[in-house]
């Protein structure tokens, strides 16, 4: 199983209005496994090897875009954040 959560700064808000780095947090069932700054135009990408069940949390101080991907046993899923 491979688990990881993708978050990126698009460097604009949602309206379009230029932004700086923003400050994210990556939550596991409660539990803070990823805390930091995230240029505009940059993502992070955090794996989280063996980790199961959530629910998974991302958090931050501007605008982001969140997904979440899990492979397991040879199929593939992608979840957007809302």
């Amino acid at each position: 199983m491979q688990n990881w959560v993708l978050v990126s700064n698009p460097g604009l808000d949602h309206a379009g209005v230029s932004q700086g780095a923003v400050t994210a947090t990556i939550k596991v069932a409660g539990n803070t496994i990823w805390s930091g700054s995230i240029a505009p135009g940059a993502d992070v990408t955090r794996t989280f090897p063996g980790k199961m069940g959530g629910p998974v949390q991302v958090t931050a101080s501007g605008d982001t875009i969140a997904s979440q991907r899990v492979l397991y046993n040879g199929y593939f899923n992608e979840v957007l954040g809302q």
